[in-house]
């Protein structure tokens, strides 16, 4: 996959996951760590299979988490005036509260 490729794919999981932009926050905070503090302790080379290991484990992890957890809607509350009625047409301020 190019990056452009990525991107769009990504993009469109973020909708589906709902943990998976914090997994990716993750991930971009470990890739700046990589690149500054991580090289020089492991004396320029942070190992390859480490990195793709922390990566996938951290975006699997977020896609695990995000169906266990699934996303809890909050309910629609209706109050009068409301444009739309409960089967989502179109009304005239006819919703209301009980």
């Amino acid at each position: 996959l190019g990056l452009r490729s990525l991107y769009f794919l990504l993009a469109g999981a973020v909708d589906k996951f709902h943990f998976l932009k914090f997994g990716l926050a993750v991930v971009l905070a470990f890739v700046g760590l990589k690149m500054t503090v991580l090289g020089w302790l492991f004396g320029g080379h942070f190992p390859i299979a480490w990195s793709l290991g922390i990566i996938a484990g951290t975006i699997g992890a977020s896609i695990v988490l995000s169906l266990v957890f699934p996303r809890k809607e909050a309910p629609h509350i209706a109050i009068e005036g409301d444009a739309y009625d409960d089967e989502g047409h179109h009304g005239e301020g006819k919703t209301h509260i009980p």
